[in-house]
Parts: structure tokens; C-alpha cells; sequence
């Protein structure tokens, strides 16, 4: 990159100092009056000179890094200009007050003839014809031209003042653009990565409970499977007893009727049974009274055989009737599991009822709980959106307000160097007319006097 360094300014300031003092030393009318013009130029290109250097050493890139540089150049030139001035200010001031040496030819002359006058006045026309063709000749060293070429080299330093300027703008503006956009992508990358992370969370919570959800509803379709099973078993078990129970009821007409039976039978044993005693008595009596009647007693004997035999038919009848009773035990028995049947039913139902009832409490629960995880999720994912867009409204508020800075600071600083390089050019266009009018005063006067000589010679 190139650089503005002290000792460019130094030799700017050094020439216009030795081109003073060379003047002072050879001080006549003509270095009176091409001395000024000559330094203010020595100025001019000095101060063209570092606002060239200055331009180089600019980087649209890096502004902050590259102002010192312009700004140095620009220091260059003002200084260089200034010492023009000064020390072209002092030639004229030493002209104005003490004036050039006086010398031999410059004496007046005496005893002019119309040939004197008439070689004067043609040597005035070619001076004038010089200065004329010095100020606005077709050469390039003609003020004229020098003019138009210091106006076109200051447009095309203005020109490329301007470009580089809509250069930084652009350049900047896309950096900027770019910069936003990097942010951008920044920020919604490590948005993504965070819903992400969150989210991935969120939802492996998600997925186990729901799979607990499904477990425990498979765990209670089985529940419900071995329910019905066992409701069904049930019912099954109640319209067999309720089968049993009508047959039961069914069979207990017979069972008076056998009672009655069973009552009448129970009396001829006891009637049978006092005939034994009778009988057994009489045997006795008979025994006592006639021992001698065996055969009697045998037939006696074989009847009480008989009538033991019946007895004997009477007893079963009896056992018989005992198991009847034994059968109404057993009826009464089967109303009583019928009734604890239906104690049991109603409790399996109750049971079940319950059962449904807890279940679908947790269900709703659980679907409760699940409602309220979703709107937790969406609360916060909320808050965090809004509070990014937050973090990203500030970030492009504070990159646009710094490149709002840095233009502004810009602008202000060219503003600047332009005017004072505008002032510093004014200035010594302002002492180069003022030369240029001096100059041409004298040569004005001269050519008054040789007018006035010629009107008097024809007079």
C-alpha cells in the first residue's frame, strides 16, 4: 500500500524554500514577476501531489485503516501550498515596497527620436503579442491552457474522488449486506440446533410416555379380556345354577307328599313297634306258663322274624326319609351359594364399574398431562422466537446505525479535504490573477504613455 511519509512534504517545502531564496538572490522585474506564479505552481503540484498519494494509499475496504493515509497526503498539499504562498507573498512584498534593482538600460532616456519611439512601440507589440499569446497561445505552457488543464486534472480528481466514493458506498452496502446475511444464518443455524436439541428431547419424553400409554392400555385390553372371560364364566355359572335351582324347585313338590309318607310310616313302626312288646310280652307269658309248646314257638318265632323283616323295611324307609331331609339341606344349601352368587356378581360388577371409572380417569389425566406439555412446548418455543427476532432486530439496528457512523464520518472527512484543497486552489488562483493584473498594469500604463507620445507627435 502506498504511503504519504514526511519527507515528500519536506522536499515539497525544501524546493519552494531554495526557489525563494534563488529569487531573492537574482531579484529583478522578471523574477518579480514569474517568481509567485512559479512557487504557487511548485504548491499546486505539491498539493495535487498528496491528494494523489493520498488516493492510492485509500482503501475502500478497510476506511478506518486508510483516512490516515488521505488524511497525510492531504496535509501534504495544504502545507506545501501554504509555504508557496507565504514565500510568493514575500517577493511581492518586497516588489511592492522596495521594487527590483535599477539598472543601466532602465535609465531615462533623452533626446528620443520618432525611430526610438517607433522600435519601442513595435518591441511593446511583440511583448504584448508574447503576453498575449502567453495567456491564451495554443501551446500547453499558456496560461489559458494551464487553466483548463489544472480544471480538467481537478474534474478527474473530483471524478475519481466521486467513484471512489460510490465505490466505498457499494462496497460497503455489500459488506454490510453480507455481514447481516452471515448474522442471519449464524442465528437461524444455532435457532435450528437448539429446537433441535429441545425438541429432540421433548419428543423422546413424548414417544416414552405415550409408549408407557400404550402399554398400559394393552395391559388393561387384557384386564378387560380376562373380565369378560370371567363375566362370561359367571354367567354361565348362574344360568347353570338358576337351571339347577328350577329343577330344585320343581322336585320340591314331591318332597310334602313323601313327608306325609314318611309321617304315616313313622306311625305304623310305632304302632308295629308296640305290637312287638305286646308280642314279646305274650312270648314271655307263654314261655313262662308252657314250655312244652316248641313248635308253637318256632311258628311264633318265624312271624317275629317276619315282622323284623318288615321293621327292617321300615327302617330304610326311614333312612330314605332322612336323605330327603338330607336333599332339602342340600336346596337350602344351593339358595345360599345362589345368593353369594349374586353377591359375587354384583361385586365383579361393581368391580368393574370401578375399574372403568379409575381408567378413564387416567386417561384423562394422562391426556391432561399431555395437553399441558404441548402448551408448555408452545410457550416456549414461542418466547424463544420472539426473544431471536428480538437478539436480530437489535444486531441489524446496531450494524446500521455503525454504518450510518462510518459513512457519515466519511463524508465529513472528504467533505473537508475537498473544501480545504477547493480553498487552497481558490486562493492561489485568486494570487495568480492578482499577478497577472500586476503585471499587466505596468505594460497598460507604458502603452497609455506611447499612445499619448504618438498623439503628441501628431499634434
Amino acid at each position: 500500500m502506498t504511503t504519504i511519509h514526511p519527507y515528500d512534504t519536506v522536499f515539497f517545502i525544501g524546493l519552494i524554500i531554495i526557489s525563494t531564496i534563488f529569487f531573492h538572490i537574482k531579484f529583478t522585474d522578471k523574477n518579480a514577476n514569474e517568481a509567485p506564479g512559479i512557487l504557487i505552481t511548485i504548491g499546486i503540484c505539491a498539493t495535487f501531489f498528496g491528494i494523489t498519494m493520498g488516493l492510492l494509499a485509500f482503501d475502500i475496504n478497510d476506511v478506518e485503516k486508510s483516512l490516515p493515509d488521505l488524511i497525510n497526503g492531504i496535509k501534504t498539499a495544504f502545507w506545501a501550498s501554504v509555504t508557496g504562498v507565504f514565500f510568493a507573498l514575500t517577493i511581492k512584498f518586497r516588489y511592492t515596497f522596495w521594487g527590483a534593482k535599477a539598472h543601466a538600460a532602465d535609465a531615462p532616456v533623452q533626446d528620443a527620436t520618432i525611430d526610438d519611439i517607433i522600435r519601442q512601440l513595435q518591441l511593446s507589440g511583440k511583448a504584448l503579442d508574447k503576453l498575449h499569446y502567453s495567456l491564451v497561445g495554443n501551446e500547453e505552457a499558456s496560461l489559458l491552457t494551464q487553466l483548463k488543464l489544472i480544471r480538467s486534472d481537478q474534474n478527474d480528481q473530483l471524478g475519481h474522488l466521486h467513484k471512489a466514493f460510490v465505490e466505498f458506498a457499494k462496497t460497503q452496502a455489500e459488506n454490510n449486506s453480507n455481514t447481516l446475511i452471515d448474522a442471519l444464518k449464524v442465528v437461524i443455524r444455532d435457532f435450528n440446533e437448539k429446537i433441535s436439541d429441545q425438541f429432540g428431547e421433548n419428543f423422546k419424553q413424548l414417544n416414552a410416555a405415550v409408549g408407557k400409554i400404550n402399554d398400559w392400555q394393552e395391559q388393561y385390553r387384557q384386564q378387560m379380556q380376562e373380565m369378560i372371560a370371567q363375566q362370561t364364566q359367571t354367567a354361565a355359572n348362574m344360568q347353570k345354577a338358576s337351571e339347577s335351582f328350577s329343577q330344585v324347585v320343581e322336585h320340591s313338590e314331591s318332597f310334602s307328599q313323601t313327608a306325609t309318607n314318611i309321617e304315616r310310616t313313622i306311625g305304623a313302626f310305632s304302632v308295629l313297634e308296640q305290637a312287638l312288646e305286646a308280642n314279646l310280652s305274650e312270648l314271655a307269658h307263654v314261655i313262662d306258663v308252657t314250655k312244652s309248646g316248641i313248635p308253637e314257638i318256632e311258628r311264633r318265632v318265624a312271624d317275629m322274624i317276619t315282622h323284623i323283616q318288615h321293621g327292617a323295611q321300615t327302617s330304610a324307609n326311614l333312612i330314605t326319609e332322612h336323605l330327603l331331609s338330607t336333599t332339602q339341606t342340600l336346596q337350602s344349601s344351593v339358595g345360599h351359594f345362589t345368593a353369594q352368587m349374586t353377591l359375587s356378581a354384583d361385586n365383579m360388577a361393581r368391580s368393574a364399574s370401578e375399574q372403568n371409572a379409575k381408567t378413564s380417569e387416567i386417561i384423562q389425566k394422562a391426556g391432561s398431562e399431555l395437553h399441558q406439555l404441548m402448551t408448555s412446548m408452545s410457550q416456549e418455543m414461542t418466547q424463544y422466537i420472539q426473544r431471536h427476532n428480538g437478539l436480530i432486530t437489535e444486531n441489524i439496528s446496531q450494524m446500521s446505525d455503525k454504518t450510518a457512523q462510518q459513512v457519515t464520518a466519511l463524508d465529513a472527512a472528504l467533505s473537508d479535504a475537498l473544501k480545504k484543497s477547493l480553498d487552497s486552489l481558490g486562493q492561489q488562483l485568486a494570487s495568480l490573477s492578482s499577478k497577472f493584473t500586476q503585471d499587466y498594469t505596468p505594460l497598460t500604463e507604458r502603452l497609455k504613455e506611447v499612445v499619448r507620445l504618438s498623439e503628441a507627435l501628431r499634434a
